[in-house]
């Protein structure tokens, strides 16, 4: 079919692992020993600039904490108060809304961080 093969290296004593070993032996098949690497190879994350430009289905107050969270490694919600328009129950609504969009999530309890 023409689709590159990738397997897990698995030990030459084990009978289960007969098949993947000879693929490799053979190059018809790639090891995958990192698979943070394998994974970022062929889903990139986008940079926090680059989500920041393209917030869509975002509410304007979204898009500010959004926006301030990426300047930011992690913000407590006294950080988002420093932005000064919102209270701290509409900062609480809305980064639980951008935790159900997978926007952000809690780094540790209060502290949250962009999910990307």
């Amino acid at each position: 079919m023409g689709k590159p093969v990738y397997g897990v290296p698995n030990s030459i004593f084990v009978t289960t692992s007969t098949g993947i070993n000879q693929l490799f032996a053979s190059w018809q098949a790639q090891a995958v020993i990192d698979i943070q690497l394998f994974l970022e190879s062929f889903f990139p994350k986008k940079s926090a600039a680059q989500v920041v430009k393209e917030l869509p289905n975002l509410s304007a107050d979204e898009q500010t904490l959004v926006r301030f969270l990426s300047t930011q490694t992690t913000c407590s919600l006294t950080d988002f108060l420093s932005i000064g328009s919102l209270s701290s129950q509409e900062i609480i609504s809305l980064l639980t809304l951008l935790e159900m969009k997978e926007y952000v999530i809690q780094d540790s309890p209060g502290v949250y961080k962009l999910s990307i």
